[in-house]
């Protein structure tokens, strides 16, 4: 949850940016080196924490928890769980649970794979094609951003869905106000008004 929680967080941090540049742009020019530079370092931070969550590579992975699970189903008490990245629907077992958490895993990993060529050939090892600027990252790798938001609501999901089903509770992914940038852009924008 720490890492879907931090993706999350950038990600609405970068749409924040965004959408605060849309609505107060003369606010965000008083500044706007450092909103490029964050809102570079949030796509990277972002997607570096995604990776870590998808990539069976890695020690803590989505799949590795899940296979963690299948072996352990008896600490699990019965009962219904609730898969909360599909619609609500509820399963009658933890076995079908975990075995539904796979396949849709199995399913992400085309989408998943322009993310980890970017880890890969960018922000990990500065591929010289990308680094002179001979190719652009976004034509070879496309990030859609819908499939971002399905990737955090999946991960959370899952993990809600598996600590529901071991303690009864529920985490939610995100700061509150991990989005509140607007709040700072209307201030400068007040500030601007009232000087003029």
């Amino acid at each position: 949850m720490h890492h879907i929680m931090w993706a999350n967080n950038y990600f609405c941090a970068y749409n924040s940016i965004y959408d605060g540049g849309q609505k107060y742009y003369d606010e965000v020019c008083l500044a706007n080196t450092f909103f490029t530079i964050t809102r570079y370092s949030l796509i990277s931070s972002m997607l570096m924490e995604i990776i870590k969550l998808f990539d069976s590579r890695e020690e803590k992975c989505l799949l590795k928890l899940i296979e963690l699970c299948m072996e352990h189903m008896d600490i699990f008490p019965a009962g219904k769980y609730y898969v909360l990245w599909k619609d609500a629907i509820i399963v009658n077992s933890i076995d079908e649970l975990l075995n539904l958490a796979k396949k849709e895993l199995e399913n992400l990993e085309p989408s998943l794979l322009s993310l980890k060529i970017r880890r890969d050939k960018y922000y990990a090892h500065n591929d010289k094609k990308y680094f002179s600027r001979n190719a652009s990252l976004s034509d070879d790798c496309p990030i859609v951003e819908n499939e971002i938001e399905y990737f955090l609501r999946y991960a959370a999901g899952v993990c809600n869905s598996l600590l529901g089903a071991l303690i009864d509770q529920h985490t939610y992914p995100k700061y509150i106000g991990c989005d509140d940038l607007e709040k700072l852009l209307m201030c400068a924008h007040r500030k601007l008004k009232k000087n003029n």
